[in-house]
């Protein structure tokens, strides 16, 4: 499955966040509560972080790709995105029912605690 450009956003914070709008993981993923401040790992996943493209790949036929950098202005965040999920190993994946309005604070309490599905997702690296 294809996400559309609009409908990913890739978030630079404690961990690096990718959120998922409308994504058809959503009724795969496990309902993300963060307990004792820890994301769970969702066993099973991982990401593939790249500039250009970026992958989330699950069990079985699950998964999704996406558009990277799609202009000049989206490159630098999108490069820091990435060594920030090589320096974590990997990267929080969030699918929402849909995303919030650019530019609108994120409510991270409620997010993580059940108004998101996902989790910690394990980066794949070249051997």
């Amino acid at each position: 499955m294809v996400v559309d450009a609009a409908e990913r956003r890739f978030v630079l914070g404690e961990l690096p966040v990718l959120l998922l709008g409308g994504a058809p993981l959503r009724g795969v993923l496990p309902e993300l509560r963060v307990a004792d401040g820890r994301v769970p790992v969702c066993e099973g996943w991982a990401v593939v972080a790249r500039i250009t493209l970026c992958v989330v790949d699950g069990p079985g036929d699950a998964g999704c790709v996406m558009p990277g950098a799609l202009t000049a202005e989206e490159f630098p965040h999108l490069a820091e995105w990435c060594d920030a999920v090589e320096r974590a190993g990997g990267a929080v994946v969030m699918s929402l029912d849909a995303l919030p309005p650019a530019g609108q604070a994120l409510d991270w309490d409620a997010l993580l605690s059940g108004g998101s599905r996902g989790g910690f997702m394990p980066a794949l690296t070249a051997s």
